[in-house]
C-alpha cells in the first residue's frame, strides 16, 4: 500500500491461500529494494505479517515473524548492490543473526545490527513482534564512522537510546501523519540520531543528537504515557517523569520546546477525548458529567469552561448539533 505522505509496503502471509503463500513470501522478500532469500523452517507453521515505511535515508518496519529464515546471499549482493544497515529489535522470542562468522542471539528488547553489503542470515523461531530500522550506509557512516564494527553483536535491552528508538519508530508507524517533506525529513533525522546513539556516535556529534533525536523520542514517549493514563485524576508531571526516569523539570523543558506546557497538553488531550465521546452516537446516553469525569476532569464547571474556550461551544451544544446533523 502507498500514500503520498508516507509510502509503505506490506505483506501478510495469512492473506494468501496455502498453495501460493510461499511464492508470495519469496516474491516479497526477493523484491529489488529488499533483496533477501526467504525459506520457511516449518512449512506448516511459518508466518509473516510485516509493513515498511519509507523516509529519507531510512526505512522503518514492524510486524510479526514465525518459523523461517531470511538470507542475504552473495548472488543477491552482486545483482542489486544494496549496502544499507538494519537494526532488528526483537519484541519477544529468541532469534539469531549470522554475519561475518559471528552468531548473535537476541530476545525481547534486544537488537542486532546487520548490513546488506555482506552475506548474512537471520533465523526466526518463536512468533514475536519485531521492529526494524534501516538507515542508509551514507547517512549512518557520517554519524558513526566505525559502525561496521557493531555488526552481529547483540545490543542489550537496558540501553535508553535503544528503548526510545523502538518506541519512537513504533509511534511513527502507527500514526503515519507525515504529510510534508519537512515532517518526513525531521522524523528521519530523529531516527538516525537514535540509531547512532544506540550504536555509539562520534563524540563531537553526541550533544546534537541528544538534543535533537533523543529529545524528540523522549517527548513522544511522554505523550504516549499521558495518553495511557489520561483518565486518571492523579495524572501529574511528577508521576510521568518518574515512569520515564527523568526529572519533572526536564519534562517541562521538553514541552516548552514546543511552546506549550505539560498541563496544557494534558488538558487538550482530555478535551479531545471528551469531544470524541460527545459526537459518538453510541455514547449519546452518557450524561455530560459522566463524559467529563471519564475523560479525566474532576470538576464539571472547569470542564465546561475549558471546552467552550477550546471549541467555541458548550458540550451540550456540540452534542445537539451533532444529533441534528446525523
Amino acid at each position: 500500500m502507498t500514500s503520498d505522505d508516507f509510502p509503505m509496503f506490506s505483506l501478510s502471509s495469512g492473506a494468501f491461500p496455502a498453495r501460493t503463500r510461499l511464492e508470495a513470501c519469496r516474491e516479497f522478500f526477493g523484491a529489488p529494494m529488499v533483496g533477501l532469500e526467504f525459506a520457511p523452517r516449518d512449512v506448516k507453521a511459518y508466518g509473516v505479517d510485516v509493513s515498511f515505511g519509507l523516509l529519507p535515508e531510512i526505512r522503518i518496519g514492524r510486524g510479526r515473524f514465525r518459523q523461517f529464515r531470511i538470507d542475504r546471499t552473495s548472488e543477491r549482493i552482486a545483482v542489486d548492490g544494496l549496502e544499507d544497515f538494519a537494526i532488528i529489535i526483537a519484541g519477544g522470542g529468541k532469534h539469531s543473526a549470522i554475519q561475518r562468522g559471528r552468531e548473535a542471539t537476541f530476545g525481547a528488547g534486544q537488537a542486532v545490527l546487520t548490513t546488506d553489503a555482506e552475506p548474512a542470515s537471520v533465523l526466526y523461531d518463536e512468533a514475536a513482534d519485531f521492529i526494524v530500522i534501516q538507515p542508509s550506509r551514507r547517512a549512518l557512516s557520517a554519524l558513526v564512522p566505525g559502525c561496521d564494527d557493531a555488526i552481529a553483536r547483540t545490543m542489550p535491552s537496558d540501553g535508553e537510546a535503544l528503548r526510545l528508538l523502538a518506541g519512537y519508530a513504533a509511534l511513527v508507524q502507527r500514526n503515519g501523519a507525515l504529510n510534508t517533506p519537512e515532517a518526513r525529513h525531521l522524523v528521519a533525522t530523529h531516527l538516525l540520531d537514535l540509531v547512532a546513539l544506540t550504536i555509539g556516535i562520534r563524540r563531537d556529534l553526541t550533544a546534537t543528537a541528544e538534543g535533537r533525536g533523543l529529545a524528540a523520542a523522549r517527548l513522544a514517549a511522554i505523550k504516549a504515557d499521558v495518553d495511557r493514563h489520561l483518565t486518571r485524576p492523579d495524572l501529574a508531571i511528577g508521576a510521568v517523569a518518574a515512569r520515564q526516569q527523568i526529572s519533572p523539570r526536564y519534562v517541562a523543558k521538553l514541552f516548552a520546546s514546543e511552546g506549550t506546557t505539560f498541563s496544557d497538553f494534558v488538558r487538550y488531550r482530555r478535551l479531545e477525548r471528551a469531544r470524541r465521546r460527545l459526537i459518538d452516537p453510541a455514547q449519546a446516553h452518557l450524561a455530560i458529567g459522566a463524559v467529563a469525569f471519564e475523560s479525566g476532569f474532576g470538576d464539571l464547571s472547569y470542564f465546561n469552561r475549558c471546552f467552550r474556550a477550546r471549541y467555541g461551544s458548550t458540550p451540550s451544544d456540540l452534542r445537539r448539533r451533532q444529533a441534528y446533523e446525523t
